[in-house]
């Protein structure tokens, strides 16, 4: 079996090399094995963590990983996703400015929060217990916050060495760090350190490498030059933030509702269940997302359509993915209770029923680039309707009174469907974008200088 599974492994490898041609493959490939490597470190602890962490830790800091997650997507108030769009530096350096600026601010907002409220705001997912720890999401968001922003520098500069490299040190921080705690006998507070300290490293190991070129673009930096920047791309915040927001509460929404309706020990298999299958197949859809959103900031520079780039790669990708139907639920449902104990068992039911769900996410990756169009009206409309789908899930499933296993279920299917109408809204933002290009978009002059200094 082991056999096969290695063969399966190669020929998808080989199909997705396939799936890009010249730059845009040695992109995906230096991305994705950055980020395989890195998923690697994690999934080495995993089996550790599992003996020195209960579930129901587990789930208390799967929920406080998931309220952090939403905050840290709207931290630059997603300025950072702007980054790589302007043509000149200085303005891209002026958008890095930008996202600190916004990233302190909102960190302020939600320590103040959790200083005062947290063991309430907490407590309504079973994770009080990390209350006292207020310090460490401050940590997190902090580090998140320039994480980001870097991240979207080296996209600009099309530093795909450097997003790898960052995240796998950012791994390796994570690993060694919450292994250390749960050996030292910490709760779900060693877990949420291990995070925090993993995003620290990652922004570390960025910024060494974005100095030099980003200082250059930094030293004329003027308050009206930042100020110029913000209201040019606007548009993120004022739209797109709330999609970015509403897309990590879909994707995190399962899991606090699941800690909620069926206990922290149930939500803590569920946690698993996602790192292992959710995480690789999210790796894979941000090295996807990383180097097409770079290509097609690049296409729609110079004017030139994105519909074929994007119709070939969804083809053979889709093809490429065969294996990883059949195999991960045959594995998932074989190895998870020997692998990581038999309380952890059921981790693998949920992995096979969520296969279909992954594949979807998979397959709609390349076509996440509606902020390279400034479509983020339909990023709103998109992620509406997927949380719209998730929740009612989850709530129908808690109404009915089924078990956790059917409501897995329900969540698998309902996310299957969001996906499709992902791909189906993208396409016609892409298709709209092609008929559309031969027109003269009003040229928008970027400012050499202005104002006092920052």
């Amino acid at each position: 079996m082991i056999e096969r599974a290695s063969r399966g492994v190669r020929r998808t490898a080989r199909r997705v090399r396939g799936a890009f041609g010249g730059d845009l493959r040695r992109a995906v490939a230096i991305v994705a094995g950055g980020h395989a490597l890195a998923y690697a470190v994690a999934a080495v602890s995993y089996p550790i963590l599992s003996r020195l962490y209960e579930p129901s830790e587990f789930g208390a800091f799967a929920a406080a990983a998931a309220l952090l997650v939403v905050v840290l997507t709207i931290v630059c108030l997603t300025y950072d996703r702007a980054v790589p769009l302007p043509e000149r530096d200085e303005t891209a350096g002026d958008l890095i400015v930008v996202c600190v600026l916004a990233t302190v601010a909102l960190t302020t907002l939600v320590t103040v929060a959790l200083a005062v409220a947290g063991r309430q705001i907490l407590g309504l997912f079973n994770a009080e217990a990390l209350a006292p720890y207020w310090w460490l999401f401050a940590a997190a968001l902090v580090a998140g916050g320039l994480y980001l922003a870097l991240t979207g520098w080296a996209v600009r500069d099309r530093d795909f060495k450097g997003i790898a490299a960052a995240r796998v040190g950012q791994s390796l921080a994570v690993a060694v760090t919450q292994v250390a705690a749960g050996i030292a006998g910490a709760s779900s507070a060693g877990l949420l350190a291990g995070d925090a300290l993993g995003r620290t490293a990652g922004g570390a190991q960025l910024s060494g490498r974005a100095w030099r070129r980003l200082g250059r673009a930094l030293a004329g930096t003027t308050r009206a030059r930042v100020w110029w920047a913000a209201r040019r791309y606007r548009r993120f915040p004022l739209l797109g933030s709330w999609p970015t927001s509403i897309n990590a509460v879909s994707q995190d929404a399962p899991l606090l509702l699941f800690i909620t309706f069926y206990g922290a020990s149930t939500g803590g298999l569920f946690a698993l269940a996602q790192r292992l299958i959710g995480a690789p197949v999210a790796l894979v859809v941000l090295s996807i997302w990383q180097v097409f959103f770079a290509e097609a900031a690049r296409q729609v520079r110079a004017g030139a359509r994105l519909t074929p780039i994007f119709q070939t790669a969804l083809r053979k990708l889709a093809v490429a993915w065969v294996p990883f139907i059949i195999l991960a639920p045959l594995l998932a449902v074989l190895l998870v209770g020997p692998v990581f104990g038999s309380e952890w068992s059921t981790t693998g039911t949920y992995i096979a029923i969520l296969t279909p769900l992954y594949t979807a996410q998979v397959l709609s990756a390349p076509f996440a680039i509606l902020e390279v169009l400034e479509r983020q009206d339909l990023l709103v409309v998109r992620e509406v309707l997927r949380i719209v789908l998730l929740t009612v899930a989850i709530v129908v499933a808690q109404l009915l009174e089924l078990s956790a296993l059917w409501a897995v279920v329900l969540l698998s299917a309902a996310g299957t469907c969001a996906y499709l109408i992902h791909g189906g809204i993208a396409w016609y933002a892409l298709t709209t974008y092609d008929r559309a290009r031969a027109e003269t978009a009003p040229s928008r002059v970027e400012p050499s200088k202005g104002g006092g200094q920052l």
